[in-house]
């Protein structure tokens, strides 16, 4: 009876550490990388008197090399307010003049994001 009992609590610690209502550390990253990707694209396709607003700066790419899921606040049965902390790169085109003033560079900040479980997983709340 006692070894029932126990394989009983296991299974309920199990299904209830699934249900968790704040994303894991991988699935806020991709989360976040998805988001910015997204963010990346709208950028490359907005145009500003008929110019390429992203090239125009100068810009060769933008990219995440690093999410750190610092800490969440669970919002709710399907939302989370986390914390996280990015690491964004800036490539510049070789012939710009942000090249010449600025170059390339890296930033690393924390920010605050919403995130909203949905059917495929947890995804960045605008």
């Amino acid at each position: 009876m006692k070894r029932v009992l126990q394989i009983l609590s296991l299974c309920i610690f199990i299904f209830l550490s699934a249900c968790s209502s704040e994303p894991s550390k991988d699935e806020v990253s991709k989360a976040v990388r998805d988001f910015f990707a997204a963010e990346v694209n709208n950028a490359l396709k907005s145009k500003f008197l008929g110019v390429d607003f992203i090239s125009a700066m100068g810009f060769e790419s933008i990219s995440v090399d690093q999410v750190e899921k610092v800490s969440c606040t669970p919002e709710g049965k399907n939302a989370s307010q986390c914390e996280v902390v990015i690491q964004i790169s800036l490539k510049t085109k070789e012939d710009s003049l942000l090249k010449l003033f600025a170059g390339d560079s890296q930033k690393k900040s924390v920010q605050k994001f919403r995130f909203v479980k949905i059917s495929s997983g947890w995804m960045v709340a605008d």
